[in-house]
């Protein structure tokens, strides 16, 4: 705000004058408070008018209202107090230009002008297999054991590696052949329209191969990541019925293990009651049916590998004791042969 009539600055805005008899210092100000362009006031007491200025393009260039009230500020002697909104947008854009450049590892750069495209497909097989191993159970679906969960997660692993060595280069060949019909295609476009613009001037050929070159920059990553997601979705309605089917064949598995088990567990307790009804010990007979199903268990796991194997000699002592038992059966037959034949005195 300044009141001085000599002085005013460069390239101001005269937005209203008023001229009024009775119109004093205080009116003037005031009516500049009112009007919401206005930047300050020129006030000739002598004539009584107030002229309201206004910075030249007023919130329409920054550069140019900065200029105006900073040289206001000289004239009145008001301090001038640049834009904070500025200052911190300047601090922000220093900061990030001196941080250091990173490069993107999702997009690796191309082996030169004619290198193959970097599709990494084994990465994308590797994620969703992490991803596919991870996921939980649908809604309403029983979560499997754990060992069946571990030899499931084996079997798609194996799924996925076979379908990444088999179809791998078929969607590296794919990528590559869509990125250039898309280059060609932008390149012609390109390459009529110059000639359009400019009839005079021929587009050789070595310019036509740096606009197909270009044209290739702008193409690839798109080309990349379509061709990406493909595979990632192929792979997985590839797997998806092979794992279903090893699941339940898996389920069935367990289940037809579990039936086993009961009946073993049903025969054993049949012969444990048959035992109990020709009254036999009952120690005897509740030990055999504690131990019935472990021992049974226990043949079925151990291997010929595990089994100890006998010795020569503990064989042939084997062989003695068996046929010392079978002399014994002998002799008592004859001996109660011989008491039956005796007559009664």
């Amino acid at each position: 705000m300044w009141s001085k009539a000599d002085k005013r600055p460069i390239g101001s805005v005269e937005m209203k004058t008023i001229r009024n008899a009775d119109l004093t210092h205080g009116k003037c100000r005031f009516a500049c408070y009112q009007s919401k362009g206005c930047g300050g006031y020129s006030f000739v007491m002598a004539s009584h008018t107030c002229t309201l200025l206004a910075a030249p393009n007023f919130l329409a260039g920054k550069p140019g209202n900065d200029a105006w009230h900073r040289e206001a500020a000289e004239i009145t002697g008001a301090p001038y107090k640049p834009d904070a909104v500025d200052k911190e947008k300047d601090k922000v854009k220093k900061a990030i230009n001196q941080e250091p450049r990173v490069v993107s590892k999702k997009a690796p750069a191309k082996a030169g002008t004619d290198g193959a495209l970097p599709m990494r497909l084994e990465n994308m097989m590797n994620k969703d297999l992490v991803m596919a191993n991870m996921a939980e159970p649908p809604s309403g679906g029983v979560e499997l054991p754990e060992k069946m969960q571990l030899e499931l997660n084996k079997y798609r692993a194996k799924l996925y590696n076979e379908f990444y060595e088999k179809r791998a280069h078929e969607y590296e060949i794919r990528a590559e052949m869509g990125a250039k019909r898309k280059a060609e295609t932008l390149a012609r476009k390109r390459v009529k329209k110059a000639r359009a613009t400019n009839p005079n001037s021929k587009v050789d050929k070595k310019s036509q191969v740096q606009l197909y070159v270009q044209a290739r920059k702008e193409v690839d990553n798109h080309s990349i990541r379509k061709y990406q997601r493909k595979f990632s979705k192929d792979l997985a309605k590839w797997a998806t019925n092979k794992v279903f089917n090893e699941q339940e064949r898996l389920k069935g598995l367990s289940d037809q293990k579990n039936k086993d088990d009961q009946t073993v567990a049903l025969e054993v307790h049949r012969e444990v009651n048959a035992k109990k009804v020709k009254g036999e010990d009952s120690k005897a007979v509740m030990t055999d049916e504690k131990e019935a199903v472990p021992k049974k268990e226990q043949e079925e796991t151990k291997t010929e590998e595990q089994k100890p194997a006998e010795t020569k000699t503990e064989k042939k002592k084997t062989a003695e004791k068996t046929e010392e038992k079978t002399e014994e059966k002998t002799e008592e037959k004859t001996e109660e042969k011989s008491e039956e034949k005796k007559p009664a005195l």
